[in-house]
């Protein structure tokens, strides 16, 4: 682990935790302001890139970190307890850099090897790749881009056009030079403020054939078996430690509300206290048995990843299912408690709202949303 002022020496067997008070200090404290300006301060990006934060999944041969996967998810969470938005962008930024092993060596190294490399980009396929000589040309507009302000690469998937210009059902991820996007800063939601998560355009970009990627394909071998953990459950576990880590800031946050409005709760209506305290605590436990059953898949299919076995699909569905699980339990803990905190809850500038905004905003990705059929 490189050497920080914010960053523990890292431990083996998932220690915690990852970041110092240091750090925890910097981001809290310009957390307000982040949320205004919409970004995080250059301080804090600073740190995230000494941290390498964003090459938590790098190969070590290209400057990154590696770090198992199980550990880099309890980093996730730990992140966004810090603070919903730093959390995502953590997320976000270091899951780009999975994308490195599926590129060729030379290319790889070029774009990840660089201290302040990070990615953002989609993986909706809204963008459309006409074949030319030497690589393609692409049209597309992609929404929610996290981290498109700072991004020094974008990445994202479009559809194949045939000559007649119809788009089959053939689908690669595209690279993209910052100069080649226009940023479009519509990022307007009630939570995540902070994250930048704005819609990028590209229009007849050139693309080269090396920046092409296909994550149905072998990735590169020797760079670690992250690479081989498959990636449905990789993205799905991210998001629901990043709401695990916001949820369990709401629980202690609420707690702290309960702790200081005890007395004047008191005066008129004395049960209030232990009534809310409880379920509190109710909240805290169902959430923390979640994420215990969401650890424990977790850790089990990285075992078998590590070991240099293939994941079951059964085992890869139950992970993207106890994400989602995980990930309502924090949602439905928030829930249930904020109509009992009073009016310090609603107020925007205050670390439980912020919290609770940032949960019910990160919650919304489409890969922790399950919709059974109903006979």
């Amino acid at each position: 682990m490189k050497e920080s002022p914010y960053f523990w020496a890292f431990q083996p067997n998932h220690s915690m935790p990852f970041f110092n008070p240091e750090l925890v200090t910097l981001v809290r404290n310009q957390s307000l302001n982040a949320e205004r300006t919409g970004t995080p301060s250059a301080e804090v990006q600073q740190a995230m890139t000494k941290l390498g934060l964003f090459k938590l999944f790098v190969p070590e041969q290209l400057g990154g970190l590696l770090m198992p996967l199980p550990d880099a998810i309890r980093l996730f969470e730990e992140a966004a307890y810090i603070d919903g938005s730093f959390g995502w962008l953590t997320s976000i930024g270091a899951g780009g850099g999975y994308f490195s092993a599926f590129y060729e060596s030379a290319i790889a190294n070029q774009l990840f090897s660089p201290t302040e490399a990070v990615v953002a980009g989609s993986g909706h396929p809204t963008g459309t790749a006409r074949r030319v000589e030497n690589g393609y040309l692409v049209t597309g507009r992609w929404t929610y881009c996290s981290g498109s302000v700072y991004a020094t690469l974008f990445t994202a998937s479009c559809r194949i056009a045939d000559e007649t210009g119809q788009q089959p059902n053939s689908i690669r991820a595209f690279t993209f030079r910052p100069e080649q996007v226009t940023i479009l800063p519509d990022w307007n939601a009630f939570g995540l403020k902070a994250t930048n998560s704005h819609t990028i355009i590209v229009a007849d970009a050139f693309v080269p054939d090396k920046l092409v990627f296909d994550l149905s394909r072998p990735p590169i071998a020797g760079f670690g078996p992250i690479f081989s953990y498959p990636f449905l459950p990789f993205a799905e576990a991210s998001f629901a430690a990043v709401c695990i880590g916001i949820g369990r800031h709401f629980l202690d946050e609420a707690s702290q509300l309960a702790k200081q409005a005890k007395t004047s709760w008191a005066a008129t209506k004395p049960e209030r206290y232990q009534y809310v305290q409880a379920q509190i605590d109710q909240q805290k436990s169902t959430l923390e048995a979640c994420t215990s059953a969401f650890y424990e898949a977790l850790d089990a299919s990285w075992a078998l990843t590590a070991a240099g076995q293939t994941v079951s699909e059964d085992l890869s569905q139950k992970v993207g299912a106890l994400s989602r699980g995980v990930t309502m339990a924090a949602v439905s803990g928030a829930q249930q408690l904020f109509p009992h905190l009073g009016m310090a809850v609603v107020d925007e500038s205050t670390a439980i709202n912020r919290a609770w905004r940032d949960l019910h905003t990160a919650s919304q990705h489409t890969l922790l949303k399950a919709y059974p059929a109903i006979h």
